[in-house]
């Protein structure tokens, strides 16, 4: 009698797991025909209309650009803080600019004899090389491109220049940054230039006199080297403060791109977001609650079926 009903027992759960087999056949169709529908903007199933499944499409398109339109977001905080730093550096540069313009015009007067002038000029460039080769956060020269995470110059590198000699383009070598500045990528691969670089006319004027004062101790004397070199300071360093004031100006407009692109991505997601609140209607959401329900059985029923095969493993083993 014993022998019979445990016959029976299996017979009976070989025919649950077939039951159940068969309602995971049935409904992964389902799911799967939901799935394919909803991608593919057809939907069916009471849901064909031309119309519907073009609000689909524009839905799946909507969502991508919101993703991207919401990931700019971090970005242009991110970049703004890096100008901003830039800015500060820059700033500083041009009030070092103007107190070493006021102690040459000092130093230049021959009634004065101003013997720490040459220390003065050496403790400046320090400081120049300090704020150069500042960092952002994560590592990045603020002055030296995109790849410099080591320092933007090495002041020991630059050149003392002759004593009536004047800075060009050639008087970079105290630069070991990458050239140029930086770039970010926005979407659809629009690039944007923001920064400034320690080889800018500004910074690198600044820098040249600088050195040549380092070899200065005024004197007084018309013609000699050290008149020059003040004579030639005090003309060169006006220009390294223009040079300075029109980087200022040019991150100040780095900054105003930056606040208008970021102006326009957020009326672009405002829009995007309108655009998907009236795409998804009634239909459209049935069917996604639909589809998310079919989805559900189906895992409850291949759970099941896994218990249910585990059970019949056990029993079978005892035939």
């Amino acid at each position: 009698m014993q022998d019979v009903n445990s016959i029976e027992g299996r017979v009976s759960d070989l025919s649950k797991g077939n039951t159940t087999r068969e309602a995971i056949r049935t409904l992964g169709q389902s799911a799967a025909e939901a799935s394919g529908r909803i991608a593919s903007g057809k939907l069916g199933g009471g849901y064909e209309a031309p119309e519907t499944a073009e609000k689909t499409r524009q839905l799946l398109n909507i969502e991508q650009k919101t993703m991207e339109s919401d990931s700019i977001k971090p970005k242009v905080t991110l970049l703004t803080g890096r100008i901003s730093l830039a800015y500060g550096i820059n700033k500083r540069l041009e009030e070092i600019a103007t107190e070493v313009r006021t102690r040459v015009t000092q130093a230049g007067d021959p009634t004065i004899r101003d013997a720490g002038f040459s220390t003065f000029c050496q403790k400046k460039l320090d400081e120049i090389e300090t704020l150069l080769n500042k960092k952002d956060f994560e590592g990045r020269s603020l002055m030296g491109g995109n790849a410099t995470r080591s320092n933007a110059v090495d002041f020991t590198l630059a050149a003392m220049p002759a004593a009536a000699a004047a800075p060009d383009a050639t008087y970079d070598a105290y630069f070991i940054g990458e050239k140029g500045i930086h770039t970010a990528t926005f979407k659809d691969g629009e690039a944007f230039e923001y920064g400034a670089s320690a080889v800018d006319p500004g910074v690198r004027d600044l820098v040249f006199y600088l050195k040549s004062g380092t070899a200065v101790t005024p004197d007084g004397i018309p013609g000699s080297s050290n008149t020059i070199r003040l004579q030639g300071m005090q003309d060169g360093i006006g220009k390294a403060i223009e040079g300075l004031t029109d980087s200022k100006k040019i991150l100040g407009e780095q900054l105003g791109q930056l606040e208008g692109l970021s102006g326009r991505n957020d009326e672009e997601l405002a829009y995007l977001q309108q655009t998907m609140s009236e795409l998804t209607d009634a239909d459209l959401l049935a069917e996604f609650i639909r589809s998310t329900q079919e989805m559900l059985k189906l895992n409850m029923n291949q759970t099941l079926l896994a218990k249910e095969n585990e059970t019949l493993k056990n029993l079978l083993s005892n035939i």
